[in-house]
């Protein structure tokens, strides 16, 4: 069949107006993307099958975890509670914060923890560029880490890396540590008000934000 000059132009501007649908769609990543992306940085398995035939989103030797955008903030709390009970594991959220106005899930689900002293450890994941927890520099660098406060974890990972390159537990008020990156890197920690973070002794950060999540550097 041959088509004119008229019909080339139609099915031209489908294509357009396709990509222009679907360009949203290939600029968010799904909740599950970011479920893998965790579990690799954290050593977790994921989708594991619960005795009442729920998943676990991500399963660690400590942790059972669920994972949800931050507006689902209210079902991420009865989903991690019942993966704890399951499981004997402490229970875990990560949080998934697409743009700055998702802070508000987070603070209100920090809140209700603290209120009602539930055993709930929190992560968080920002999606968006936070100028205050990153920035670009020469490779390599040399990091340290001190505790102003006892810290009860602390995860180290480079950016992209399956697994954890160096954990430590139950950490005490005056200790210290120095690595050497060669790459991006993320630091989570369960008391971030608790943590220094030094980067070649010159940008130096403490979290004002109280309890668990993660300083990146680097990207």
């Amino acid at each position: 069949m041959v088509l004119g000059r008229g019909s080339l132009h139609i099915i031209d501007m489908k294509i357009v107006l396709f990509l222009l649908l679907a360009l949203p769609l290939f600029g968010k990543q799904s909740e599950r993307y970011y479920q893998e992306k965790f579990a690799r940085e954290i050593g977790g398995q994921v989708e594991v099958v619960m005795k009442d035939g729920t998943r676990c989103d991500i399963l660690t030797a400590t942790h059972a975890i669920e994972v949800d955008f931050a507006k689902k903030w209210a079902e991420a709390i009865g989903q991690s509670l019942n993966y704890g009970m399951q499981t004997g594991k402490k229970a875990g959220i990560l949080l998934i914060l697409e743009k700055p106005s998702d802070q508000k899930h987070l603070n209100r689900t920090r809140d209700i923890i603290s209120n009602l002293n539930l055993d709930i450890t929190i992560y968080e994941m920002r999606t968006f560029e936070d100028l205050s927890q990153s920035s670009k520099k020469e490779y390599p660098f040399k990091v340290t880490l001190k505790a102003v406060g006892n810290i009860e974890s602390i995860i180290l990972t480079e950016i992209g890396q399956p697994k954890v390159l160096f954990e430590y537990q139950e950490v005490k008020r005056g200790w210290s540590v120095e690595h050497n990156f060669s790459k991006p890197f993320r630091c989570f920690s369960s008391s971030r008000e608790n943590l220094q973070i030094s980067v070649n002794s010159e940008f130096k950060f403490n979290a004002k934000e109280k309890g668990p999540g993660d300083f990146t550097w680097g990207i």
